[in-house]
């Protein structure tokens, strides 16, 4: 296949949502289904409307469980009958346009779910299973895609440095954390701030996660469409601004440096437990020092967390065990330190339509937790190095005992740890929330 090919847009991802037919709901098509597409139509909007990441339709013995991931945790929200249960897997099926016959193999597919003022891009997952199928559906609300770097949560040094960063003509900005951080929020931020009339955007993504405007987005995918092959072809597209999705391997980071030092910015994403250990990672894939060294710009690591409820917040008292790994931090003791409240309160519970139980009882729905929280939506807590003087020296000439060092000398910087008591001590994360980020980091 031709370098040329390697960008040829896939025409599904291509195609604007908004500008298509608004019947992009689950539709009744036979006599009886009113309740049943009245019920998935109110889990997708009931899903966006409280920010929820992933809904699970899971098939055990006796009926099947639908779940939400409520700011990184899994909750039964709906029992259903297991008959029921068939009539969602078919319709789950349809609007994914996936083979209704296959029960053997993985599926994977999507659909657009229309919410009124906007519409979510959700991907299905199916996987045959004991007791019939497991669905898996990631919800991406459009919405997110025009968020600004003012709306992700940081501190104002941390802001200000990645900032610098992007202002820069030429180089790389990595973002780091585990899936389901905030990695892609960040980095679409970033490129809302950066998408100018005059520049020209390409990105290099698996899968496509959100539509921007005036941007050459391009599917990765298997050999011929690898990240590094369509990089090496974005090199003669005369671009100012790259993403690449991932860095997952030497030959792409190679690329993505080589890219960085000849007149492009480039963003892209690892999978690393925090800033320090992306250089190890880097290193380990054989990147060379003076090329990585004179690329990068800066290294934002981030996790997201759960947000604790303001309204039932419980200020915690620090036992000695707490107090000894906060001088070990060396964190101030003061605080004060706040908690989820088990109890939760009325505010921690997700908006939901109570009135339509009876109807969703009609074909075998009952209601599955519906208790309070504690905590509500999430928050990312983000951490920043700057590739300063003495870090890029340290890099070239690999001073290992010179890298933390050049770290820790930063202004900006603070570790996910202590960005995380920061934002403990202002009720917005749970002390022990805060405290376990500690035991990731390098």
């Amino acid at each position: 296949m031709s370098a040329f090919h390697t960008l040829l847009i896939n025409p599904d991802e291509a195609v604007n949502p908004l500008t298509q037919s608004k019947s992009r709901q689950f539709l009744v098509t036979r006599n009886g289904e009113d309740a049943l597409v009245h019920f998935l139509n109110h889990i997708f909007v009931e899903a966006a409307n409280n920010t929820i990441s992933d809904v699970h339709f899971r098939d055990n013995a006796s009926h099947m469980t639908v779940r939400y991931r409520i700011a990184g945790r899994l909750r039964d929200m709906y029992y259903v009958a297991r008959q029921t249960s068939h009539d969602i897997d078919n319709k789950v099926r349809a609007r994914s346009k996936l083979d209704p016959t296959e029960r053997i193999a993985p599926l994977d597919g999507k659909f657009w779910f229309d919410l009124g003022d906007r519409m979510l891009d959700v991907r299905v997952s199916i996987m045959p299973t004991r007791h019939g199928q497991t669905i898996v559906c990631r919800l991406l609300d459009q919405a997110n895609a025009g968020r600004s770097i003012a709306d992700v949560t940081m501190s104002d040094p941390v802001r200000a440095c990645l900032m610098r960063a992007l202002h820069q003509n030429e180089g790389m900005v990595l973002v780091t954390g585990p899936t389901g951080s905030g990695k892609t929020t960040t980095l679409y931020a970033a490129l809302n701030y950066l998408n100018k009339p005059d520049i020209h955007i390409v990105t290099a993504e698996d899968p496509i996660e959100y539509d921007l405007p005036g941007a050459s987005q391009v599917q990765a995918e298997g050999h011929l469409r690898s990240f590094a092959r369509i990089l090496r072809s974005f090199l003669r597209q005369d671009f100012e601004v790259g993403l690449v999705g991932e860095i997952r391997d030497g030959e792409t980071a190679a690329v993505s440096v080589q890219a960085a030092n000849t007149g492009h910015l480039i963003l892209s994403t690892l999978h690393t437990n925090d800033g320090p250990s992306t250089l190890i990672r880097l290193a380990d894939m054989g990147v060379e020092r003076f090329g990585l060294g004179s690329a990068l710009r800066a290294i934002v690591a981030q996790r997201l967390e759960e947000r604790l409820c303001p309204h039932c917040a419980v200020q915690h008292e620090l036992t000695p065990q707490e107090a000894q790994q906060l001088e070990k931090l060396d964190y101030p003791l003061e605080g004060p330190f706040w908690r989820r409240n088990n109890d939760g309160c009325a505010h921690c519970q997700p908006q939901t339509i109570q009135s339509e139980a009876e109807e969703f009882s009609s074909i075998g729905v009952k209601p599955g937790y519906r208790g309070p929280f504690g905590e509500k939506g999430r928050v990312p807590v983000v951490s920043i190095i700057e590739n300063t003087k003495r870090l890029r020296r340290a890099i070239q000439y690999n001073q290992q005992d010179e890298i933390m060092p050049a770290i820790l000398d930063q202004p900006q910087y603070r570790s996910l740890a202590l960005t995380g008591l920061d934002l403990c001590v202002q009720k917005t994360l749970d002390f022990h929330r805060a405290l376990r980020l500690s035991e990731s980091e390098t």
